[in-house]
């Protein structure tokens, strides 16, 4: 079996609201499997099914399990995400990190137990930013135990190259840490939505100097906004980023990807006061700090700082010769 560590696939995936009925709640607790600890996936087949293209429940997850209280913590997309369910109870909003430059969405789940399978139901997802209608379903999560310590994860097929109609992967218990290799945040974030930065959105320039510096902003969207910033020389391009700012957990991420480096830096949003936002990465090279400042006269000035006392700062107009 090959194992992907994905996130929770594209998020725990889907299911059916008629799993949560009471019938299912009403199993006694004796009767129910003791799935509390932490699980790692194998190269073992699932029996009696297809493979799943990425380990159903993500690479590594933990289940804790008190009378119908059902806590469930896994790595979704580099972050540790943590839910808390009831039996037989009604939905609970959860969150979904975004893809890069994407923001987070909330997915619905319940939880219900049959016999001694316990069933994750996805009832739905709100998407990035808010509004919209709420997705589909498109299945559930069953978990059982198959042996000692040895716990199987199913699904519905719904990937390329999965042979249904259900997928599985075999999980072992194990003593290491669901996030063992997860580094822990260094700053602490400043909370905001992505309508607090609406002001960096346009077409910005700077006026004057050897190399000349745009960068593009598009209006906020579904929780994020896109960028690019190129530096111009007299007859070439210098150099060039992609940019973004997404909702992450109830603050922003700013990721920029220069000279097409294929994994952005992202930045935490530590700190924002009207139109002045500050992004900071300890872990960076260069930049450590990103600054947002705009100015009463409009201008808007872009900042950069190092632990070594590197500061740049550069101001740039609001360009009006562009759509």
């Amino acid at each position: 079996m090959r194992i992907i560590p994905v996130a929770i696939a594209v998020g725990l995936i889907a299911g059916s609201a008629a799993h949560t009925s009471n019938a299912a709640h009403s199993v006694p607790a004796t009767q129910r499997a003791d799935l509390s600890g932490t699980w790692q996936a194998t190269e073992l087949d699932p029996p009696g099914m297809g493979e799943a293209v990425g380990a159903v429940m993500g690479y590594r997850f933990a289940l804790r399990i008190d009378g119908n209280r059902i806590t469930l913590t896994h790595i979704l997309r580099d972050e540790l995400i943590t839910m808390e369910l009831e039996s037989g109870g009604p939905p609970v909003r959860t969150r979904q990190p975004g893809l890069p430059c994407e923001g987070d969405s909330f997915p619905n789940w319940a939880a219900a137990w049959e016999g001694s399978t316990l069933v994750l139901n996805h009832i739905g997802s709100e998407p990035p930013g808010g509004g919209g209608s709420m997705g589909p379903s498109a299945g559930a999560r069953q978990l059982r135990i198959i042996r000692p310590d040895v716990l199987l994860a199913d699904r519905p097929a719904r990937l390329p190259g999965e042979l249904g109609p259900v997928v599985g992967s075999v999980y072992r218990r194990v003593s290491v840490p669901v996030g063992a290799e997860l580094t822990p945040p260094r700053v602490a974030k400043a909370s905001a939505t992505i309508a607090s930065v609406t002001w960096i959105a346009g077409s910005w320039r700077t006026p004057t100097g050897p190399i000349t510096t745009e960068q593009y902003w598009t209006v906020p969207q579904f929780g994020s906004m896109i960028g690019l910033s190129r530096g111009l020389g007299r007859t070439t391009q210098v150099r060039y980023k992609f940019l973004c700012i997404v909702e992450r957990d109830g603050s922003l991420l700013y990721q920029h990807a220069p000279n097409g480096q294929p994994v952005p830096t992202r930045y935490t949003l530590t700190a924002i006061s009207g139109d002045v936002a500050t992004f900071e990465n300890p872990n960076a090279g260069y930049p450590k700090l990103i600054r947002y400042t705009r100015y009463p006269d409009g201008s808007l000035q872009i900042r950069t700082e190092d632990a070594g006392g590197k500061d740049v700062r550069f101001t740039l107009l609001r360009r009006t010769d562009t759509p």
